[in-house]
């Protein structure tokens, strides 16, 4: 087995699967901590010991089971960087409306059917991927967000009426479809 490989996974992810398995590690957690990255470490939920994290900027945690976003969020008013892809979500609620900071959003490869009108909270928001969801419509005035300036929405399954909406609000922008189909439209 690849040496590299073994110990290139981060600290933070020996913490998940100490977690996990319910073990009660002797760990000094580093809540300066600006990035935090656990993949494949089986997390259904947030756990807790990543709200102790205040300073954190970047938060992925793709490819894992997650199925929902907690309100809780907001006790991490520095994040910049939310990337939950390939989890279990099926709305997008109003969770991220605190997170004041936040620039990137990756939210794909999910079970998605639904964005609030909440997300238009998210003034600083520039990159949002929702790529192979199950959305067939976005709130109406989601281009009026000031910053935003990709966004990605292939392998959903909007008609091509509504498509040509979202290209028209985002002319300027760059946003991405699959191919067009006559999924009802």
């Amino acid at each position: 087995m690849n040496t590299k490989l073994i110990f290139g996974f981060s600290i933070l992810c020996v913490v998940c699967f100490l977690e996990l398995t319910a073990a009660k590690p002797k760990f000094k957690f580093n809540s300066d901590s600006t990035a935090l990255k656990c993949h494949r470490c089986k997390l259904d939920k947030f756990p807790n010991w990543v709200y102790r994290c205040t300073k954190l900027k970047s938060l992925d945690f793709s490819h894992n089971k997650i199925s929902e976003i907690p309100d809780s969020l907001y006790l991490l008013p520095n994040l910049e960087i939310l990337i939950l892809r390939d989890n279990k979500l099926e709305l997008l609620g109003k969770e991220l409306i605190k997170l004041e900071q936040l620039k990137h959003l990756d939210l794909s490869k999910n079970r998605i059917s639904y964005v609030s009108e909440s997300i238009l909270e998210n003034k600083e928001l520039e990159k949002l991927e929702l790529w192979s969801n199950l959305l067939s419509f976005l709130p109406s005035n989601i281009h009026t967000l000031p910053n935003l300036k990709y966004l990605d929405l292939r392998l959903n399954t909007f008609d091509n009426k509504e498509q040509e909406k979202l290209k028209i609000q985002f002319k300027s922008k760059k946003i991405y479809f699959s191919k067009n189909c006559n999924c009802g439209g």
